[in-house]
């Protein structure tokens, strides 16, 4: 019955063109179900298979998730398989026009695979590759300590060798028996080993440099780790202790502050403070309210006392141990002691463990800062692209161009080798592909200016740099062999490029609106445009919340504390100003004169003002929205057009609002008036009209062109097998592409 419905829709839909809806499947398909053809289109000499696998994947790619999808019906699915057929009709359009040869697209679609090439061979083959390795080490956190002696990356050899040495002498004394802590205190260059003993305290994967951290998680519980390199020097490493992820936390905190050298007095009176908050706490008054009220950190006390969400090492240690140490949601601290003072503490969540999946798009982001290990694992990549690809280096050829360098030489010199040097082979890839001297010669003019120096050591550096930027290149014009949601992606780029191009000489470019004719239709539809009964709103909007509290009570109670001048500050202002006008009248030099002008106009603009201002005064001082001349703006609104209209709507003439919070703004209303229902002019329903008269051309031009392509092909469905989509193993491979990944 479904089937005869679907067929009956479809010929009530397109009547004009041939349909089968098959059920038997094509004998062609062979064993794999993602390979089913669920339809077939056939014009003379072009036939097009649309396989299961290609049906699930635009599916999902049309903003579907996979869960979402495999709940649809049949219906939907052969509804959404009707719109595909079209897409795929346009795009032989478009290519049977000859667009696809169109020099400006050709260009485009270079342009985009140029653009995203290169990124997603850096995702794929190093980005991805570490974030499940990522995300693993973030499930264990490990407390560790370690001695430190510093080295730079650059050093000489004399400060290598002398930072090795110190850092194996430390290790000699750690295994002859000596207690780390003692050891580091003696030999760590870390200067917070003065306060710590080298003590790290807990961290996770991402917290710390990757060579530290590849180290540290190799190395088991109560050992020390040989020496490990990293940016800063020489590491040893002792693990403590191993425990599953502590989970990030959010909490509420009331602080009484307390410096650090506070006298006894003034501790003892802080301490009493907070302990009489515990109790009121303890006796059932509300947490917020009470951090609102009493609490010193007045950025939290004003939400409440809310911290946000928070892990591991991002609040100061006595914190930390406190915070983490609450079991229960709801639960209270005891009262903690840090640099700031005390606090009392609400555990008011704890975050459920994360799955890859969910964590993916972080990780993503910790990995992107890590940048000397992405240097690291690029650098690994392009030694083993060279191994696929068979690099092939000539030992000689740099020689040729590095024996004619120093100190003093500059990219010109370059011009004077010989062009037999020229031609030599630097280095080959797949046996084939050569690239010569001459090659690395362009490639370092347009690296490096003309007079700026090219030393051997620069030379060295930029022709590696080539050599690797080429195997990289050559790699990345591989992808679309190697990768088949790259070759999909470019292939759905080229099809939507194609599309655009069909669809704007076919309807949008025929679907303009001339003016006489939108007029034309605006007077015979003219009871249609309206506007119902507006009002007509100004407004001042400021980003503070206490200063726009304090303009509306000046607006509305007369009370004004904001920029008074009064006549005593007008007084005192004006005997500074004579004073220093009486000075500068001595002088008759020009910046003199020019002081002098500025002087008396603002003696002449001096006068008392402390009294509350008019709303147009106050916008002209405040307000961030206003019109070019500094004048409040004014609105139009009809009911349930903007919000904040709505909650004034129905106010007289000259009410104002209290502030009203949009965004990160704070908005005070006026009611300036209202107009009475009316039929819009034709300007003001030009818009409207030529919209409407464009989406009907637009309608009818789209469905004539669907009507011909489906009229000179021959369209086959096949419901049973599309009545396999996202069932089986065909749902993995479309797992893959839903949005997020």
């Amino acid at each position: 019955m479904r089937i005869r419905t679907a067929i009956k829709r479809l010929q009530r839909l397109t009547p004009v063109f041939y349909i089968t809806l098959l059920g038997a499947t094509l004998s062609a398909c062979g064993g794999s179900s993602s390979q089913l053809a669920v339809s077939t289109l056939e014009q003379q000499n072009w036939q097009h298979t649309i396989t299961l696998d290609e049906f699930e994947n635009k599916y999902l790619e049309n903003d579907t998730d996979i869960e979402s999808a495999r709940k649809g019906s049949f219906d939907d699915h052969l509804s959404f398989l009707n719109r595909y057929i079209d897409f795929r009709l346009k795009v032989k359009d478009a290519i049977d026009r000859g667009y696809d040869k169109d020099p400006a697209i050709r260009g485009e679609l270079r342009q985009y695979r140029e653009q995203l090439a290169g990124p997603y061979l850096i995702e794929k083959e190093i980005i991805d590759k570490n974030l499940r390795d990522l995300y693993e080490k973030r499930q264990e956190e490990l407390s560790a300590s370690h001695i430190l002696t510093l080295v730079s990356p650059s050093a000489s050899p004399a400060d290598t060798l002398r930072a090795y040495k110190k850092i194996m002498a430390a290790l000699s004394r750690i295994r002859s028996g000596e207690p780390f802590d003692s050891v580091a205190v003696a030999y760590s260059e870390d200067p917070s080993v003065t306060r710590n003993n080298g003590q790290l305290g807990y961290f996770s994967g991402g917290m710390m440099v990757h060579q530290f951290e590849t180290a540290a998680y190799a190395t088991k519980t109560g050992q020390v780790s040989s020496p490990v390199r990293t940016r800063y020097g020489y590491h040893l490493i002792k693990v403590w202790a191993r425990r599953p992820r502590t989970q990030d936390i959010r909490a509420s905190h009331i602080m009484v502050s307390v410096s650090a050298n506070a006298e006894p007095f003034d501790t003892l009176k802080a301490y009493q403070k907070a302990a009489e908050i515990l109790g009121r706490l303890k006796r059932g008054e509300e947490f917020a309210q009470l951090s609102k009220d009493l609490s010193d950190d007045k950025a939290s006390g004003a939400k409440g006392g809310d911290l946000g969400y928070f892990g591991l090492n991002r609040m100061v240690k006595p914190f930390e141990d406190a915070a983490f140490a609450i079991k229960t949601i709801g639960d209270l601290s005891p009262i903690i002691r840090t640099s700031f003072g005390y606090h009392i503490i609400k555990l008011t969540d704890r975050k459920a463990p994360a799955s890859y999946e969910e964590e993916k798009e972080m990780l993503k982001r910790i990995l992107q800062r890590d940048t000397e290990k992405l240097t690291q694992e690029k650098d690994r990549l392009i030694t083993r692209l060279k191994k696929v690809y068979f690099y092939e280096e000539n030992p000689a050829a740099l020689g040729l161009i590095r024996s004619g360098l120093d100190s003093t030489t500059t990219i010109a010199s370059l011009d004077k080798l010989d062009k037999k040097s020229l031609v030599t082979l630097y280095f080959k890839l797949d046996k084939s592909e050569i690239y010569t001297l001459d090659s690395l010669v362009q490639y370092l003019k347009q690296s490096i200016a003309k007079e700026e120096p090219l030393t051997p050591a620069m030379f060295d550096k930029l022709a590696i740099d080539y050599a690797d930027q080429k195997v990289l290149d050559h790699e990345v014009n591989q992808l679309e062999n190697r990768y088949e949601d790259f070759a999909r992606l470019m292939k759905s780029y080229y099809d939507g490029v194609l599309l655009f191009k069909a669809s704007e000489e076919t309807v949008w470019k025929k679907a303009a609106v001339p003016e006489a004719e939108a007029r034309a239709f605006y007077e015979k539809n003219k009871g249609s445009y309206k506007f119902e009964e507006r009002v007509k709103l100004s407004e001042i909007t400021v980003t503070d919340k206490n200063l726009a509290d304090d303009l509306y009570a000046e607006l509305t109670q007369g009370k004004r504390t904001r920029d008074i001048l009064n006549a005593k500050m007008v007084a005192s202002r004006r005997r500074k100003l004579q004073i220093q006008l009486r000075s500068v009248m001595r002088k008759t030099d020009t910046t003199s004169t020019i002081k002098r002008v500025k002087l008396e106009k603002e003696l002449s603009e001096l006068t008392v003002d402390d009294q509350p201002r008019s709303f147009e005064a106050i916008v002209k001082r405040y307000s961030l929205s206003h019109d070019s001349t500094g004048n409040a703006k004014s609105f139009l609104y009809q009911k349930d057009e903007f919000a904040i209209a709505d909650d004034v709507f129905d106010q007289p003439k000259g009410s104002i609002s209290e502030p009203i919070k949009l965004e990160d703004e704070y908005k005070i209303i006026r009611v300036d008036g209202r107009e009475a229902a009316r039929t819009k002019t034709f300007e003001e329903a030009k818009q409207e009209v030529s919209s409407q008269l464009q989406e009907e051309i637009t309608k009818k031009l789209e469905k004539d062109w669907i009507d011909s392509l489906r009229a000179k092909t021959k369209i086959s469905i096949f419901g049973d097998n599309l009545k396999q989509a996202f069932r089986g193993e065909t749902k993995k491979n479309a797992a893959k592409l839903t949005k997020g990944n």
